[in-house]
């Protein structure tokens, strides 16, 4: 039997619920309508008027982040923690579609289970258990057309999408089932062309909304030599205001075992002079005795185009 349905899958399935739905419908003015160069499709002056002038003095976000490392090396944790002390009061939201299965932990230990913490898989399965790949990236879809009408009245702070790599195989596998081809068997060049459509209309929408945004993915081994590469479409650094390489240094100090989680910011449109360098996310430290002590500091791109880290997280002394 298929799952059963969520309140959050209902309120995005039917759209027109009317006591979560504000629905907004757009001002016509009988104006003379512009000639459009799509046929049928025409704008009134006020309408190309609204468009050009309305909310020019809003502050929209600077963060458009990707992050990509190996596993354990506090990716996610960076995410999660990129509101203010008063934004976590005032309720602001972070809505994360976790493809990797790997934010809920992190929500329940580290952000005492934050009701505003919104986690969801938007993988959709058939009857025989099956991962439904058009299903899944149309739920996707559809969710983040939700947020975009409504986005004025959620209270969103950022949305995280965490498993970049695994989106963009169900794009492909979406693909495959548009041309009746099987995960095995080979497919023309040009199509690939549908996969990368999919994976862009996606990506794109969330970029274009004025919320912060972090893309999160693993590493892959290049092929026939001995580097990484972020795992994502090879377009996709032009979308990146930011890009965050997150890693792990292990040594031991009078006997003292340390393991240091740093992101070396590899990109940041809005602050050039950040490009380069390297900040310490979190430690965790082993005594010769066996006990651990683990710090955590984040890493926060401010509104000033600054960065801040706040140590605001620390265990206390356990043995092992």
């Amino acid at each position: 039997m298929p799952p059963k349905a969520s309140e959050w899958d209902l309120m995005v399935n039917a759209g027109t619920d009317k006591k979560s739905v504000n629905k907004v419908e757009p001002k016509i003015q009988p104006t003379t309508p512009v000639k459009a160069g799509v046929a049928g499709l025409a704008y009134t002056d006020e309408q190309i008027k609204d468009w050009l002038f309305k909310d020019i003095e809003r502050s929209s976000s600077n963060v458009c982040c990707g992050i990509y490392g190996f596993d354990g090396t506090a990716k996610s944790g960076i995410a999660l923690d990129c509101r203010t002390e008063q934004e976590i009061k005032d309720g602001y939201k972070i809505i994360v579609f976790d493809l990797d299965g790997g934010c809920a932990p992190l929500k329940v230990i580290y952000h005492d289970n934050d009701k505003n913490i919104i986690i969801k898989n938007p993988q959709v399965r058939d009857d025989a258990g099956s991962v439904d790949y058009e299903g899944t990236f149309t739920k996707l879809k559809k969710t983040l057309d939700y947020i975009e009408k409504n986005l004025s009245t959620l209270k969103i702070k950022a949305i995280v999408f965490d498993g970049i790599d695994k989106f963009l195989k169900i794009c492909e596998y979406s693909m495959r089932e548009d041309l009746n081809k099987t995960i095995t068997e080979g497919v023309n060049y040009l199509y690939w062309k549908l996969r990368n459509q999919k994976y862009h209309d996606i990506m794109e929408q969330i970029k274009l909304m004025d919320v912060d945004r972090f893309f999160i993915t693993h590493l892959k081994k290049i092929k026939d030599t001995e580097d990484w590469t972020p795992d994502w479409e090879k377009k996709t650094p032009d979308m990146m205001f930011q890009k965050l390489k997150c890693f792990k240094e292990v040594k031991v100090i009078n006997g003292e075992k340390i393991i240091c989680l740093k992101a070396e910011i590899e990109k940041c449109k809005t602050n050039l002079a950040l490009e380069g360098s390297i900040f310490t996310i979190a430690e965790i430290r082993t005594t010769s005795d066996k006990k651990v002590k683990a710090i955590w500091k984040g890493l926060k791109f401010n509104k000033d185009n600054s960065v801040a880290q706040n140590i605001k997280r620390e265990t206390n002394d356990k043995k092992i």
